[in-house]
């Protein structure tokens, strides 16, 4: 019993003994073409893109240095729009011009008597006529009353013009209510002038009557030449 026990006790000789089985692992194939490896993935940190316009908010004083920036940004704005709404208009600036004249001409060729150039008709000026109308007794419609009465009507149509550009020298062009009071103070003007040249043989007509018509004129080419704000779009 001894021996049987030693004999079992011995271990297995070497060529009796299992090998531990390698496990298999997977090959890539080769193909005649070369050779692609694994690719390795590794972690990019993406930073977002920033600009002055667009900055990044990291700190408390950056966000307020920007909040300041965007603070003068519509101050800017601000004054810009502002210099805009100042602009004066170059056309409502000659027609007040224009209109002053006509008025002053009319006006002043009354206590200027000696200076003939600028009467209108019959060496006399435009308001000496309508003051003889209405001292007469009887008001007659002849002529040079129709003459007087023309011309007060354009002085009158260039004072409204007057007004109405200095209501809208801010803004662009010219108001139609300007340019309708020019074209009716060009047309009564150009009919006294008319008038003035059909009656030659008893009308004397002088420089003044042709400074009113070439006045009026240079207030309706201006007033409708102008651009408005819908025009200039």
């Amino acid at each position: 019993m001894t021996k049987k026990t030693q004999i079992a006790e011995k271990p297995a000789p070497p060529t009796m003994q299992r090998k531990p089985v390698a496990k298999s692992q997977p090959v890539a194939p080769q193909g005649a073409g070369p050779m692609q490896l694994t690719p390795i993935i590794q972690p990019i940190a993406f930073v977002p893109y920033s600009t002055q316009e667009q900055p990044l908010y990291m700190y408390d004083d950056v966000q307020e240095q920007y909040d300041y920036d965007d603070d003068t940004e519509e101050v800017v704005v601000e004054e810009v729009v502002v210099r805009r709404k100042k602009k004066v208009s170059g056309a409502c600036i000659a027609l007040i011009v224009f209109s002053l004249i006509y008025v002053a001409l009319y006006v002043i060729s009354y206590f200027v008597k000696d200076f003939a150039y600028i009467a209108a008709v019959n060496d006399t000026s435009a308001l000496a006529l309508l003051i003889n109308v209405f001292k007469a007794e009887t008001i007659v419609f002849d002529s040079v009353t129709i003459i007087a009465f023309a011309i007060a009507v354009g002085a009158v149509c260039c004072l409204l013009v007057l007004i109405a550009s200095i209501i809208k020298i801010k803004g662009a062009g010219v108001p139609a209510f300007a340019k309708i009071f020019a074209f009716l103070g060009l047309v009564v003007t150009l009919v006294s002038v008319l008038l003035a040249l059909l009656q030659k043989d008893t009308i004397e007509t002088n420089y003044g009557l042709y400074a009113y018509a070439a006045i009026a004129l240079l207030i309706v080419i201006i007033s409708f030449l102008s651009k408005n704000k819908k025009q200039a779009a």
